[in-house]
């Protein structure tokens, strides 16, 4: 991979599955999956370069399970569950405390 010093954090691992996708895993954002290697891979490349810049920043204290860019205009973001016994905050209006 030619562009493998181009991402914004070091590059660890990189995985194909049996049905073509490319997943990699990076120092600072762990596994990212790419999708398909096709007309979108540079795109995927230049998203990922950027979230390296900017995610540790915008989700401090929190591991992420891993980013989805198969979709380079949507990425989705895995973190993980919220630790057991936490509520999640009531919605306004909800209920009664």
């Amino acid at each position: 991979m030619e562009r493998r010093d181009d991402l914004g954090s070091p590059l660890k691992l990189i995985r194909f599955e049996p049905d073509g996708t490319l997943w990699l895993t990076t120092a600072t954002l762990g596994e990212v999956k790419l999708g398909e290697p096709d007309g979108e891979l540079n795109r995927r490349l230049d998203v990922l370069r950027y979230l390296s810049g900017e995610l540790p920043k915008r989700v401090k204290g929190q591991t992420l399970r891993s980013i989805d860019l198969s979709d380079p205009d949507q990425p989705e973001l895995g973190l993980p569950a919220p630790p057991a016994g936490s509520t999640p905050a009531k919605p306004p209006g909800q209920g009664v405390d």
